[in-house]
């Protein structure tokens, strides 16, 4: 008589293979979270440097100055606001000779004061879960892209602590729900706008170091 043969698993494979699965969790969760917290910095930053962006071209497209200024009500509960000069509305009968207007920042906490081509222009922090994925190292400030050129229109006392004066030239620095990672977005004199790493910051690929 033929004994039969048994093709399932017993007590002790069935503990080993649950013990490598837990330990191979234990190693890819931190990494896991480590890709999604990076990934909602990058995010954030982002959607910053493509308001500034947008923010310049339109100046220089428009010949209307354009100003980009922060607001909020905490450094993790922020917004960034771009608002256009308006066009000069020409006396009846008038034909040439309108003057310059120059673009007012706008209060991102009312979406609707912040207008470029028409579009509320805002960008705040993702959120999840309920809490801020990226945090903002200020949150007053305000810089103007110049109407011809898309060049920073410098302020008047860069010795003084003027809120203007950071924004453009310290730069902002956004930092992730952990505090283990930060980028920071700086804009030149010329208007142009790049994110890096800050000095002694961890590495995140796709940045260099500031």
């Amino acid at each position: 008589m033929r004994r039969g043969h048994s093709s399932g698993f017993t007590l002790i494979e069935l503990i080993v293979t649950l013990t490598v699965l837990v330990i191979l969790g234990m190693i890819a969760v931190p990494s896991f979270r480590a890709m999604v917290e990076k990934g909602r910095l990058r995010g954030a930053t982002d959607d910053v440097v493509n308001l500034l962006g947008v923010a310049r071209a339109e100046a220089i497209k428009r010949q209307r100055s354009v100003a980009v200024a922060l607001g909020g009500a905490s450094t993790s509960d922020w917004c960034i606001g771009a608002n256009r000069a308006p066009d000069p509305t020409a006396p009846t009968g008038t034909v040439s000779g309108l003057p310059t207007l120059g673009a007012t920042a706008c209060d991102c906490t009312t979406p609707t004061q912040c207008v470029l081509e028409n579009q509320i222009s805002v960008v705040k922090p993702p959120v999840v879960a309920g809490a801020s994925a990226a945090t903002i190292n200020q949150i007053t400030g305000s810089i103007i892209f110049n109407a011809q050129t898309g060049a920073m229109i410098p302020v008047t006392d860069p010795v003084a602590a003027d809120a203007s004066y950071v924004f453009r030239v310290g730069g902002l620095t956004l930092t992730s729900s952990s505090g283990l990672y930060s980028l920071q977005i700086k804009v030149s004199p010329l208007g142009q706008v790049v994110a890096c790493v800050p000095a002694g910051g961890t590495f995140i690929s796709g940045y260099q170091s500031c």
